[in-house]
């Protein structure tokens, strides 16, 4: 068999089949007949002597490749083979029934031994893969097995035909026994090896190969009979480069079936007297014993090349298989292999190294330094001192991340890994590592590290804007009652300058609350073609006249949005744009909706701050956009545009929470931001918003009445800060309430315990010292006093709240900092408010 047809070595061993019992004992009875006649047929020419006994090696290749538990029912083919032989083919030989019956005795109790003690020592079912193997397999399966029968037999010939000696007998029997087996058994153990993988089809050229190789033989072979006759020299030995031939080209089985056959052509030859060993005058035994060597050199120069090619070809197999699956899985991956000759400092890196970055798949092979200045600048002595390190001292380990520039200019990171590969006989010289592209990776922990850095400082700047509102609560309170106090004169106007302070104030708390995503926010039915017609009214008085101001957006295009959170983030985004526009422009502000199943569906950036999840199932989004024609931002700066504080501006120009305010606010109605810029040709901003169905009617945008004054009621105001609790007390008072001021909870309950029934309205604070909060203390009156209406504030939203559950207990709520107008209509509204 071809070499190229050879199953791949398998890892386990074989195991022996289960055959069918008729079948299985039809083809032994079969097999034997045919191997018996063969072989006693040619006998008949030789004195009466075999010079190989077929049947003795097939009987022990049939008991290997059968299950042992069917080992009787080859024993019960064999004889029924042998029975055929002696009393149908050749009745010439015809033994008494007890001789024929102790002679297959003593064959079965050979061939099971040699089984048995087989299948110990080597394998359940042998494979010959190896020389011990096929050692194991002649000496226990033939040499010493073959001794009950060899033995027997010889007693059985003497006794029927004593004229022999018992001695020649023994060896007669013995020798062609044990030529049976080197013959028949590799032959059957090799053709009937079970496949790991299925067969190739022969070639042309293997069929040719194959023809020219049995033709030469049986030629050569027949020639090296007759060449010398009637001297009766022989040339035998010419047909070994044949056998050869067979075991290089063809392997293990082509070995074995080429000898067998030429063992069949020299027992033919001198069954009929030719070759030396046909036509001497030796005895029986002494030409078996000739023979027995003549074929077995055979059977060496042909089986022990064979199978050390093999093995060799199945260890370049395996070695071939290996390195095509770490191919497989380099190629399957992100990973590159390199290879450093220390000696000559000349590195190589293979194909899948460029193909990532994008410059096709050539290898690489350059002189180390040349390698490292491909690298970013600020990553070549770190690469160089590891590579140095690892070199002088091979317990040092090579894990660097470095990062290479790619058709596009942009870097992408490489792991760069390696390990000195040891030399037995002197130092090493090389070392050898991957290549890993982790991009995706370096990019998904800047997002956790930027997602772990918002977390830290969106809680301080929650904490910042609490205190902050209080102040501010407190600064607008005074400020108001001030210009109720004087309406008119040069203090009004500064204190109307003051309380414009205070709201951008209260503005840029705002901003950091929703960066924090600690402000609620109150989502409604928002028609976006009106609400950029608000604001491009705004904005054309923030706008310089050297920037056009364009809108283009559709009627009917609405989302669920909280009205001035939604301005808030737009507005930061259009003063963005005008700062990056100082000798003026154009901003452009558009609307279109768009089907998104994921984000890879649009147009991406790698510095949008969070994407959508790829499993979103498709939905309708508007695509809201800014774009300026301004000076564009780098792509070193739109790495950290949604940074919280981050800033281009110059000091006092900017706070760093535009962008991530807008971020936030985005985020909040379930949206997202893509930024897409090129210096010196301006930069676009896209907000990506889930649409919703138009209403039935749109809501009421008229601003409100200022209440109707009180009716008498008494307010039980909680509050911690002084500066607010008397700020807001005064408030109060003006708008016309009684107010009973504490500065705690237990204070709050000593109050209503001196007014009780008197105290309509709990006006309390939620964040407060001690174990009781706002709402704790709220539900704790409210059950004291069902009739008791709560109002809340406090200047962090997020505590407000489960806000629906307050809701159904008839809890109201009013962020900090308020106004007069709003605190007074906060107050109407809980007053007037049915019970819970």
């Amino acid at each position: 068999m071809p070499p190229s047809a050879s199953p791949p070595p398998a890892n386990s061993p074989a195991t022996p089949t289960h055959y069918h019992p008729w079948l299985l004992c039809l083809v032994t009875m079969v097999g034997y007949c045919a191997g018996a006649s063969f072989s006693g047929y040619f006998s008949i020419w030789v004195d009466g002597v075999s010079y190989f006994w077929l049947p003795s090696g097939l009987y022990l290749g049939i008991l290997l490749l059968t299950s042992p538990r069917q080992w009787w029912i080859v024993v019960v083919g064999a004889g029924l083979g042998d029975l055929c032989f002696n009393r149908v083919l050749f009745p010439q030989w015809s033994w008494p029934l007890s001789m024929l019956l102790t002679a297959h005795l003593g064959n079965s109790v050979s061939a099971v031994l040699g089984a048995a003690l087989v299948r110990h020592f080597v394998a359940p079912r042998p494979l010959l893969r190896s020389l011990r193997e096929f050692a194991l397999i002649i000496v226990l399966g033939g040499c010493v097995a073959l001794v009950p029968t060899s033995v027997s037999g010889a007693l059985l010939i003497n006794g029927w035909s004593p004229e022999i000696s018992l001695l020649s007998n023994i060896i007669a029997w013995y020798s062609s026994d044990l030529l049976g087996v080197l013959l028949v058994t590799p032959f059957i153990l090799l053709w009937t090896q079970p496949r790991t993988a299925p067969a190739r089809p022969f070639t042309i050229a293997q069929v040719i190969e194959g023809t020219v190789l049995g033709y030469g033989l049986i030629v050569l072979t027949t020639a090296s009979f007759l060449v010398g006759w009637p001297e009766r020299t022989e040339t035998l030995y010419a047909s070994f480069p044949f056998v050869i031939w067979a075991a290089v080209r063809f392997g293990r089985r082509g070995a074995a079936a080429t000898i067998l056959i030429a063992a069949i052509i020299a027992h033919w030859f001198n069954a009929f007297g030719y070759g030396s060993i046909g036509s001497s005058d030796l005895t029986p035994a002494a030409k078996s014993i000739e023979m027995l060597l003549s074929i077995g050199l055979f059977v060496l120069v042909g089986m022990v090349p064979a199978i050390v090619i093999s093995n060799e070809r199945r260890a370049e197999a395996r070695a071939r298989q290996s390195e095509q699956r770490r191919a497989a899985a380099v190629r399957s991956s992100n990973a590159a292999t390199w290879e450093l000759h220390l000696p000559t400092q000349q590195i190589e890196i293979s194909g899948r190294f460029r193909k990532l970055l994008g410059f096709g798949a050539e290898p690489l092979h350059e002189p180390l330094e040349t390698f490292l200045q491909r690298m970013s600048t600020d990553d070549i002595n770190a690469a160089r001192r590891a590579i140095g390190a690892l070199r002088d001292d091979a317990s040092m380990p090579l894990d660097v991340d470095v990062r290479f520039p790619d058709a596009q200019h942009q870097l992408r990171w490489f792991n760069l890994r390696g390990a000195l590969v040891q030399n037995h006989r002197g130092p090493a010289t090389h070392l050898t590592g991957s290549l890993i592209e982790i991009t995706e990776r370096k990019q998904l922990e800047a997002r956790v590290q930027q997602a772990d850095k918002l977390a830290v400082i969106g809680q301080l700047a929650g904490g910042v804007a609490h205190d902050f509102n209080n102040l501010l609560a407190a600064m607008i309170m005074n400020i108001e009652l001030l210009q109720i106090k004087n309406p008119r004169g040069p203090i009004a106007e500064s204190l109307g300058e003051l309380h414009g302070l205070s709201k951008r104030a209260t503005r840029l708390t705002e901003q950091l609350l929703m960066f924090a995503r600690r402000r609620s926010m109150q989502l409604e039915p928002v028609e976006l073609a009106p609400r950029l017609e608000e604001l491009s009214r705004l904005l054309r008085r923030l706008l310089p006249e050297n920037i056009e101001l364009q809108i283009d957006c559709p009627t009917g295009l609405w989302i669920a949005a909280d009205p001035a959170i939604l301005d808030q983030a737009l507005l930061n985004l259009c003063v963005n744009a005008r700062d990056a526009m100082p000798r003026g422009g154009q901003l452009h502000l558009s609307a279109t909706t768009i089907e998104t199943r994921s984000r890879v569906q649009i147009k991406t950036n790698q510095h949008t701050p969070a994407p959508p999840p790829s499993s979103a199932p498709p939905s309708p989004h508007v695509r809201l956009s800014v774009r300026d024609t301004g000076v564009g931002i780098s792509d070193e700066d739109q790495s950290h545009l949604f940074e919280p504080f981050f800033t281009t501006k110059g000091p006092g120009k900017g706070t760093g929470l535009g962008l991530a305010s807008a971020d936030g606010i985005v985020h909040q109605h379930n949206g997202w931001i893509e930024v897409d810029s090129t210096p010196g040709r301006g930069t676009t901003f896209t907000l990506f918003i889930p649409t919703i169905p138009a209403p039935r009617s749109s809501p009421a945008t008229a601003k409100p009445n200022f209440p109707s004054p009180p009716r008498q009621e008494v307010v039980l105001y909680v509050e911690d800060e002084a500066a607010v609790r008397k700020a807001t007390s005064a408030m109060l008072e003006e708008l016309g309430y009684t107010v009973i001021a504490a500065h705690d909870a237990d204070h709050a309950r000593h109050c209503l315990a001196e007014h009780p029934g008197a105290v309509h309205l709990l006006f309390s604070d939620i964040v407060m010292p001690g174990e009781t909060d706002g709402i704790t203390l709220g539900r704790e009156l409210r059950a004291a006093d069902p009739a008791l209406r709560i109002l809340l504030t406090s200047g962090y939203s997020q505590q407000i709240l489960a806000g629906s559950n307050l809701s159904r207990e008839g809890f109201s709520f009013l962020p900090k900092p308020f106004d007069r107008r709003s605190l007074a209509t906060a107050l109407r509204a809980a007053l007037d408010a049915p019970i819970a």
